[in-house]
């Protein structure tokens, strides 16, 4: 159960949204142990996703970077169907590597669009359901000790994972209003298929581990990590635009964590150690010429490298 209660800007009488429903969300998972270092896992499961407050709520708010964001009050939950199977392969009790394919039915996904509006901007982001969303990939997995290579590497570590995945949408009443070019005798079977907003065709994830252990026999790690995703939509196109991409992003981060003894601890961190460029771009597929006059971007910045340093302590 979900009550919401709000009011329009300048007008005192007082607004509720209220959803409830029951759902039946089943699940099963089989593990197969084929010998002490290989295991087989099967998994089945339902799930639902429920929309945050800023995407239903019909307010419009103005982000920092100056972007409008207005909720949709007709979102409703989306309701997932997964299967997973993975092979889990341990050489050591530091290793392993493992491969899992998986599949997705998303029904009634949640997708951020570009609209119409009549702001200064002239378009707002707003949420719409898709009528349904396929997903299908696989992910690799691998840890591995550097010790294979030199005694005196082992201390180190290097894990990765990188994960290759197909999406596909039938779009929804709504989004075909709204992503319907306005060109006399065009037909909904004429729109582009496209992924799902916010899938990435790959994601690839890395770290470099030294772990030691201090005078008190406490744990220390020094690590390297690095994330990059391919090229996603941000926000689906609206009026015959084509779709608007977040382009790849390197991040590169040192991390590093100390526990001194049982209750405190510390941790350094440098993140966006490249000070990469963040970027979102309206693709280059519109359904008729846009004149952007050059400008492409609907965000274009550098997040700057962030230092931070934190003192724990464990009661």
């Amino acid at each position: 159960m979900r009550i919401i209660r709000y009011s329009k800007p300048g007008n005192a009488t007082r607004l509720n949204l209220t959803t409830n429903k029951n759902y039946f969300l089943p699940s099963i998972a089989i593990k197969k142990a084929l010998n002490n270092k290989n295991n087989l896992r099967l998994s089945l499961s339902k799930t639902i996703t429920r929309p945050i407050l800023i995407e239903t709520m019909p307010i419009e708010y103005i982000n920092p970077d100056n972007t409008t964001v207005r909720g949709n009050e007709n979102i409703i939950n989306s309701e997932n169907y997964n299967i997973d199977l993975k092979w889990e392969y341990y050489p050591t009790n530091k290793e392993m590597f493992a491969i899992n394919a998986f599949a997705k039915r998303i029904d009634n996904a949640i997708e951020k669009s570009i609209a119409p509006s009549g702001n200064a901007s002239g378009v707002v982001v707003t949420f719409y359901n898709a009528q349904r969303a396929t997903l299908a990939g696989v992910e690799l997995e691998g840890i591995i000790s550097l010790g294979r290579i030199s005694e005196a590497l082992n201390k180190f570590t290097f894990g990765a994972n990188a994960t290759f995945m197909y999406s596909d949408v039938k779009r929804s009443e709504d989004q075909l209003k709204t992503e319907r070019p306005n060109i006399p005798g065009f037909t909904d079977d004429q729109l582009h298929r496209r992924g799902l907003q916010g899938a990435a065709p790959y994601t690839i994830n890395a770290d470099l581990k030294y772990e030691y252990k201090n005078s008190r026999n406490f744990s220390s790690t020094v690590s390297l990590v690095y994330n990059v995703s391919g090229s996603k939509i941000y926000a689906v196109g609206g009026s015959g635009t084509d779709n608007y991409y977040e382009k790849p992003f390197n991040q590169l981060d040192f991390v590093y964590q100390n526990q001194i003894d049982k209750n405190w601890n510390i941790k350094f961190g440098v993140q966006n150690i490249l000070n990469s460029k963040y970027r979102v771009e309206l693709g280059d597929d519109s359904y008729y010429a846009v004149n952007t006059k050059g400008n492409y971007a609907l965000n274009n910045y550098f997040n700057r490298v962030n230092f931070n340093f934190t003192v724990g302590y464990t009661f």
